[in-house]
């Protein structure tokens, strides 16, 4: 009890030291709280740039080689300038053309909401098992959540795609307009699906886990990278059969669509709200959590001592984790690495206190995933946006690597 006491004590007088420094420099909030106000005016910053900067800048300058100027800037501003009025016709409530502006908005809120999510899982699940190596990809969470939904393409699919029609661009738009319920219905059919595989593979890593007599950090992510790899090899079977048989068919198009992070679907404001939504209800949730998930650093008799019911704690956050990956997944695709990537930056930002971490966490993932998408759209084009997913992957997968070979990131389930 005495030690329970004294490690409290030491987060007490780091936090007290901390303000005591802010306020001895003359500032009213705590230099964390300052670094998560700044990075969502960065956020902002990112996505009303991103609305107005050109599109396939690269790939326009590659077409047009043959002029003497190329993609020349008189072409720069003339595109900045067109995607200004379409912005503009959006805030004054004029966007009625064709190439409507209020779809690529939400469609950046989407996209900004599905890193937020996957970046606070991530928090979450590290600090929920102690181990710093642990995100929703490591853990074979994204693997389960692939699986589940091949399974509803191939059982709930029609070989023609009639009833999923709603996942075309137009047909979205007109789907929500008409039968906005159905619509979210039909959206969240696929997200059940998604989180039945999610704690198919969850499920199957705690018990492997627990039969093997320990919660070992090593062990766990190999158990996670095992279980994930038999499930990928199982995705990528059904996904081949149905390529093979029929390319361009609706399925194998699908198929292929939820295995990458494509951001496939032409995003209406149902998905906004079927997103935002589920996101909003977790990261309170967590929040609520946030002084007993910090108790989990301590020993199994402190957190008793202190009358702290870790098991049924790390049933919640971790079940609706578990939860909103499924659906972000659903609704975007893979995005790998983000939920191991993300809170690994916000915590050298803010360190281990959730209260700070979680709104770094969140904040940062939606920069990050935003800021990734838009570089490509802006130089590539949309025929390459399914690459955000790889870029992100090789960036998670390296500084996986170097965490774990540094011995700083739990590699012997030690989380700090």
């Amino acid at each position: 009890m005495a030690m329970s006491n004294e490690n409290i004590q030491l987060l007490d007088e780091e936090d007290e030291n901390l303000f005591a420094q802010a306020r001895d420099a003359g500032h009213k909030l705590d230099p964390r709280a300052q670094k998560i106000f700044v990075l969502v005016v960065v956020l902002l910053a990112v996505y009303f740039v991103g609305l107005i900067i050109p599109k396939d800048m690269l790939n326009s300058a590659l077409h047009n080689a043959g002029y003497a100027s190329g993609y020349s800037f008189a072409w720069f501003l003339q595109d900045l300038q067109e995607n200004v009025n379409g912005l503009v016709a959006v805030l004054t409530g004029n966007d009625n053309g064709p190439k409507s502006y209020a779809s690529l908005m939400i469609r950046y809120v989407v996209i900004a909401l599905s890193g937020a999510g996957l970046a606070v899982c991530g928090a979450v699940y590290q600090g929920t098992f102690k181990n710093a190596l642990v995100s929703p990809s490591t853990l074979g969470v994204m693997s389960g959540a692939t699986l589940g939904m091949m399974v509803w393409v191939v059982f709930f699919v029609n070989d023609d795609g009639s009833n999923v029609a709603w996942l075309g661009s137009n047909a979205s738009n007109a789907a929500a307009a008409q039968d906005p319920f159905g619509y979210l219905m039909s959206s969240y059919s696929l997200a059940i699906l998604s989180f039945v595989g999610c704690l198919l593979i969850v499920s199957l890593v705690l018990l492997v886990m627990r039969l093997a007599g320990g919660m070992s950090g090593i062990m766990m992510i190999i158990t996670g990278q095992v279980i994930g790899g038999i499930t990928g090899a199982i995705s990528n079977t059904i996904r081949y059969y149905y390529v093979a048989g029929n390319p361009y068919g609706p399925k194998a198009q699908l198929l292929t669509d939820l295995a990458i992070a494509s951001f496939y679907r032409q995003f209406t404001w149902i998905d906004l709200i079927a997103l935002g939504v589920p996101l909003i209800a977790t990261f309170a949730v967590v929040m609520h959590f946030r002084q007993r998930m910090m108790a989990l650093s301590l020993s199994a008799e402190e957190t008793r001592a202190l009358g702290v019911d870790t098991k049924r704690m790390r049933i919640i956050v971790v079940g609706l984790c578990t939860l909103l990956t499924a659906i972000i997944v659903s609704f975007c695709g893979t995005v790998g690495f983000v939920g191991f990537l993300v809170p690994h930056l916000a915590r050298r930002l803010v360190g281990p206190n959730f209260t700070y971490l979680l709104p770094m966490a969140t904040v940062m993932g939606a920069v990050f995933v935003l800021t990734a998408y838009i570089l490509m759209s802006a130089t590539l084009g949309p025929d390459y946006e399914t690459m955000v997913g790889m870029f992100i992957s090789i960036g998670g997968a390296t500084v996986f690597l170097v965490t774990a070979l540094s011995g700083k990131g739990g590699s012997r389930g030690q989380f700090q």
